[in-house]
């Protein structure tokens, strides 16, 4: 059965050769994602009449270890409201002041009760004194454990930066190794955890290119160090963001930027040819495009055949989570203390580097060889599948599903590639509103798994070939 969201996309899917063409003027009359021939260079060929996009909203500023939240007013320390027009009396001196009376106290700038960061010595948690004011608190970590997390949602955790992730660090969660659950626990054989992140080594090498399928050389770039995830994010770790959603919880302004790049800075936006302008990270007036508490189930069940998500934990915890929009992807990467790659950061690990690879994994790198023991795609089940078992397919740095499985949001805004690029991406809109989708997915074809395919789409949209992984510093 096709469902409706996958039929959207028959245009694109049946795309082959000579009839490209033809599959991106259908595109426009069936409201599907615009694709790129990977020899187009990185051109935009078309564009989707979409729903409203949202304008990127001012840059702005992360709070850093040392910033104080909340209101930073003086604070009556007194049982009598300040507003209510009764007598605030002052004390003539020392003798006469004691904690029984209504004498005017001020509290140091406010932070909020239970509120964590992570500190030189351990965890540091607002707490309230004896004194009624709430104050940051330092207490070390257990032996063995760090601190880890972003500000305000820091903890102690015994492991890297992937176990002790938020989806990962629950017990009987699929970061835990004896959770004895297939469902919680990924790989061909069901035993490794679906939190593992690989590191990818940095280096220099070109966008969109194989020598083969692709034959543009005119796009280098050049990548730092940093770590991928190496399964597609699962049911069983998004559903932890979902509590995490459903109680409220929204990405910061200015959060999920690169922050080990650039001295804290981030990526280089390709936008600007001058340089010197970065990633402003996550933009508050995204967050209308969250589902709003309590809707999760039925957003993510959008599709009744294909999707993944169900209300309760099930057989699909270890499949990829899909029907999610870019900004449900970069949302969960912030919460997750990640971020979403960029899209060079994503070519590169799938192309293997400066292997340049037709298909992640092509050895040796031009060969355009293809089984159903390397991806799940069209030709083969033609639909999700658990993550991480067509180990055959595996990239060269060890991440599995690349190429099939789903298609991937990255972090850029989908445009012509701009050099140089140095850890670049295009994080300001270029007028399109589209952001950019790499590797393909469980219903394309052979042909369109090709490492060098770019795709464009209306960041709203949430189809059931879409799904994503996270990035995380080295």
């Amino acid at each position: 059965m096709v469902s409706p969201f996958s039929a959207r996309r028959v245009a694109a899917a049946l795309a082959t050769g000579a009839s490209f063409t033809l599959a991106l003027a259908c595109s426009e009359v069936l409201g599907i994602h615009d694709i790129e021939p990977p020899d187009a260079g990185g051109d935009v060929s078309s564009q989707v009449d979409s729903s409203p996009v949202p304008v990127d909203g001012t840059p702005g500023l992360d709070s850093g270890p040392g910033d104080a939240r909340g209101d930073s007013s003086p604070t009556f320390d007194s049982t009598t409201d300040a507003d209510s027009g009764a007598d605030v009396t002052m004390s003539d001196g020392p003798d006469d002041a004691t904690e029984e009376d209504s004498s005017l106290r001020i509290c140091p700038p406010a932070c909020n009760g239970g509120e964590t960061k992570c500190g030189d010595g351990g965890l540091v948690t607002c707490e309230r004194d004896d004194g009624g004011c709430y104050r940051w608190s330092e207490s070390p970590c257990p032996g063995g454990q760090a601190c880890w997390g972003p500000v305000y949602q820091a903890y102690c955790c015994g492991g890297g930066p992937s176990v002790c992730a938020p989806s990962c660090y629950f017990d009987g969660g699929p970061g835990d190794p004896d959770a004895g659950n297939g469902q919680n626990n990924c790989g061909r054989g069901g035993d490794e955890s679906c939190c593992t992140a690989l590191d990818v080594t940095g280096g220099t090498f070109l966008r969109s290119y194989d020598g083969v399928t692709a034959t543009d050389n005119t796009n280098p770039a050049t990548v730092s160090s940093f770590a991928l995830d190496k399964f597609e994010v699962t049911v069983g770790r998004f559903r932890q963001f979902v509590a995490a959603a459903n109680a409220g919880w929204v990405p910061p302004e200015g959060a999920g930027i690169h922050s080990h790049l650039n001295g804290g800075q981030g990526l280089v936006d390709s936008s600007y040819d001058g340089g010197g302008v970065y990633e402003p990270g996550w933009a508050s007036l995204w967050s209308q495009y969250l589902p709003q508490p309590g809707a999760w189930t039925s957003y993510l069940e959008s599709d009744p055949v294909h999707s993944t998500w169900t209300n309760n934990p099930s057989a699909y915890e270890a499949y990829a989570i899909n029907s999610v929009n870019w900004y449900i992807a970069y949302a969960f990467c912030i919460w997750d203390n990640g971020f979403l790659p960029s899209e060079t950061e994503w070519n590169y690990a799938a192309a293997g580097g400066s292997d340049q690879r037709v298909y992640a994994w092509s050895t040796p790198p031009t060969s355009t060889t293809i089984t159903c023991a390397d991806a799940d795609y069209k030709a083969c089940a033609d639909a999700p599948a658990p993550v991480g078992i067509y180990t055959s397919g595996y990239g060269k740095y060890g991440h599995a599903d690349l190429t099939g499985g789903e298609w991937e949001w990255t972090l850029d805004y989908f445009q012509t590639y701009q050099s140089p690029c140095f850890d670049c991406a295009y994080v300001n809109d270029p007028g399109t509103g589209l952001r950019t989708l790499r590797g393909a997915s469980w219903d394309y074809p052979a042909n369109q798994l090709y490492v060098a395919t770019r795709l464009s789409d209306d960041p709203t949209i949430h189809f059931s070939n879409d799904g994503f992984r996270c990035a995380r510093p080295p």
